[in-house]
């Protein structure tokens, strides 16, 4: 939404330029073993670390919070989730509209 703005900053809107300013990204396919190894070797420079796959993703995967630990022993790693790492919800798909509407 905010990226259609405007197109002020050279093609781009101002909100969006605002807010992601000096950010930097890159794809990874982490079930190939070159993304899981790009990511490992960014993890080892990083402070904090933030994804938001599905519960139990990340350990399948080999990247969980053990995993990142042997890379980077000071990583805050955070993972988040529409409705938490366990419970009743925990494997349930959530989008903001679902939780939004989900009662309670």
């Amino acid at each position: 939404m905010i990226r259609g703005w405007d197109d002020a900053v050279k093609g781009l809107s101002t909100g969006y330029v605002w807010l992601n300013s000096n950010k930097q990204s890159v794809g990874l396919d982490l079930k190939s073993d070159a993304g899981r190894e790009v990511l490992l070797r960014l993890v080892a420079d990083a402070d904090v670390f933030v994804e938001n796959f599905a519960p139990g993703v990340m350990r399948r995967l080999g990247l969980d919070f053990e995993a990142m630990l042997q890379v980077n022993p000071q990583l805050i790693f955070c993972s988040l989730s529409g409705y938490g790492q366990t419970g009743p919800y925990a494997e349930a798909k959530a989008f903001d509209l679902l939780i939004q509407g989900s009662p309670g």
